[in-house]
């Protein structure tokens, strides 16, 4: 399983468990999201995100939780 997340670039694709995605994330589903967070982060995975993404850090544990669809913001912070 590779785990390698590539350069912040535009048009740089980020590979992730063998699946590559485009920059723009638009097109991820939100376990997607949620996977390459906690991969990001993998402490305090919501409290980072919220932080980054620009949202109370309970608006990230109801993405976490499929409650709420991420928002673009939130999608944004993971591309980043």
């Amino acid at each position: 399983m590779s785990r390698m997340f590539t350069g912040p670039l535009v048009g740089t694709p980020i590979e992730f468990e063998g699946k590559s995605f485009a920059e723009d994330a638009s097109h991820c589903t939100d376990a997607v999201l949620c996977a390459v967070a906690c991969a990001i982060w993998p402490k305090k995975t919501a409290a980072n995100w919220a932080v980054a993404a620009g949202v109370q850090e309970r608006m990230v544990k109801y993405w976490m939780a499929g409650t709420y669809p991420v928002s673009d913001t939130g999608r944004r912070a993971i591309v980043r």
